[in-house]
């Protein structure tokens, strides 16, 4: 199925979307319930803005990207990234 050029909401409901490709498209304001995302890739997205609620997120990698202001359980990622790196720095491993 190819949508080009739609520019009406998209509502899908309990469909197998597996391995679909979504290229320059703008999900802005989206809705993503009981969604099955494992093995996805995310790249040059923006997620400025998001909520992650309830999800699982084991195994998952952020890897060369922006994160300032992420926060995971009201935590700034980057503070414990700074605890992180000085405690490894200071003892030599892993703290």
């Amino acid at each position: 199925m190819n949508l080009t050029r739609a520019s009406e909401p998209l509502k899908v409901l309990d469909r197998n979307l597996a391995g679909s490709v979504f290229s320059d498209v703008n999900l802005a304001g989206g809705v993503y319930t009981d969604a099955n995302m494992s093995g996805a890739v995310f790249d040059d997205v923006n997620l400025t803005g998001v909520r992650f609620h309830n999800v699982k997120l084991q195994d998952a990698s952020i890897e060369e990207s922006c994160i300032a202001g992420l926060r995971v359980d009201g935590i700034l990622v980057t503070e414990l990234l700074e605890t992180y790196r000085a405690a490894k720095n200071a003892g030599g491993g892993t703290p």
